[in-house]
């Protein structure tokens, strides 16, 4: 691919709307180009779009000749559609203002149209076609599959958030078009982000801004009964320190952490909040936190979790372990938390799929994380890819690692009701265009409304 050139992009910031046209399906999402420069990048979203289709989207980075977008709308609102028809210039500035103002903006609506029930495909198949933009409207997709043929869907152990009504969907696989069901309640009206999805860019850096932007569109929650089990415990536990925050004070661990690049864990429990809470570190900035407490039974989104889990981290009685973790593993394991989820419409078992998707990521240099589910025994089993390889396997039920692949072939092997799902993070993410995580200081001093 050839370079970009470099006073085309000099106009683009993290935050920024633009508008992108549909090139392909990609997995979680589309590669697309921005019609004004055209220049290239990828959009992840779990909505459905045609080739050609003109979406309004916010610029995060640019990394490897490629663009990183996030999707204008919210990610897990199945009734959010896009149209060709709209002249998405016209509407930037509007876009802004009204979200600036805390408001949802409705562009414009349209008619609900049937779709024809479609056979559902293998994920090798070829899944788009090239539409006539002129005069098109997406519409709210139907199942591909009739709901009396469809099989159970399995729970999964994380959704994204704010959680809808329906069941979250299987994730998927790479060429395969999602399936999405719409009641069709939002008359396919194309909707703003919600402000409080939104932040606040100014006085950051561009790098900080870029992964602001990126985090704000990726909120995960988890369906565990202690979620917290989700991060392993050391591998070496020489690396492990324990002690009660009484005997330090938050702004030592913070200071800690951060000015010692820490990758790994921390690990929390308050006996007066009956709380407890984790926090995966890289390079010392938080990368995914789960936060559970007895007053608050469901989960938070990774920045929601990390402000409450600080907040535990100043009452006295709080016993605290700190821990290292490999980089490979801990970014792979970030994936559950900031990456995009792959949308699956396919009918391999677990087995075929799980080769099929590893060997795709192999093929792109990939780094996600493999969420296991085997409802025989109600266990769960993550698995790490770094750069495309394999680098280990956490089953969360007896707390082991394991660094062999074979190990997860058995467990799939011994349960045929096995799923796996995939989520992937980009590339950017961990790339000099991105400081990739949450400041702890900078949440420390949100906290304290400073």
């Amino acid at each position: 691919m050839s370079p970009l050139n470099p006073w085309k992009l000099s106009g683009y910031k993290a935050g920024q709307n633009v508008v992108c046209k549909v090139v392909k399906a990609e997995p979680g999402g589309y590669a697309v180009t921005i019609p004004k420069d055209n220049l290239p990048g990828f959009l992840p979203t779990q909505a459905i779009l045609r080739t050609d289709e003109e979406i309004l989207a916010q610029f995060v980075c640019v990394h490897n000749h490629r663009i990183l977008l996030s999707a204008r709308f919210s990610n897990n609102s199945p009734k959010v559609q896009a149209h060709t028809s709209v002249r998405w210039e016209e509407h930037l500035d509007e876009i802004d203002q009204s979200t600036e103002a805390g408001a949802y903006q409705e562009l414009e609506q349209y008619p609900a149209e049937e779709q024809p029930i479609a056979t559902p495909p293998r994920p090798d198949e070829e899944m788009y076609k090239n539409y006539n933009s002129s005069g098109i409207k997406t519409v709210p997709a139907v199942p591909t599959v009739p709901a009396a043929q469809a099989p159970a869907a399995q729970e999964s152990i994380f959704a994204q958030a704010p959680p809808t009504a329906q069941a979250p969907h299987p994730y998927a696989s790479p060429s395969a078009q999602p399936i999405v069901t719409s009641d069709n309640s939002s008359g396919g009206r194309l909707i703003s982000i919600p402000a409080q999805q939104s932040i606040s860019l100014e006085g950051q850096t561009e790098a900080e801004a870029a992964f602001g932007v990126w985090a704000a569109t990726t909120p995960r929650k988890f369906h565990l009964k202690r979620a917290t089990d989700l991060i392993l415990p050391p591998i070496d536990r020489e690396s492990l320190n324990e002690f009660k925050i009484e005997d330090y004070d938050l702004e030592w661990l913070i200071t800690d952490l951060e000015g010692g690049m820490r990758t790994g864990c921390v690990k929390a429990a308050c006996e007066s909040k009956l709380s407890r809470s984790a926090m995966l570190l890289y390079r010392g900035r938080a990368v995914g936190c789960i936060y559970g407490c007895k007053s608050m039974p469901d989960t938070q989104p990774t920045e929601q979790s990390l402000q409450n889990m600080l907040s535990d981290l100043e009452v006295p009685d709080t016993d605290v372990k700190i821990y290292d973790l490999p980089e490979n593993v801990t970014l792979a394991m970030s994936a559950l938390f900031l990456g995009y989820p792959v949308q699956r419409n396919d009918d391999y078992d677990a087995r075929a799929y799980m080769d099929y998707i590893c060997g795709w990521f192999e093929s792109k240099g990939n780094t996600a994380c493999l969420a296991i589910t085997l409802p025989s025994n109600s266990a769960t089993c993550l698995g790490y890819v770094y750069k495309g390889q394999f680098c280990g396997a956490f089953y969360v039920e007896d707390q082991q690692f394991r660094t062999d692949k074979d190990f997860v072939y058995e467990l799939l092997k011994n349960d045929p009701r096995a799923n796996v799902e995939a989520s992937i993070l980009p590339p950017e993410m961990t790339s000099s265009a991105v400081r990739f995580g949450f400041s702890l200081s900078m949440a420390k001093k949100r906290q304290d409304g400073r």
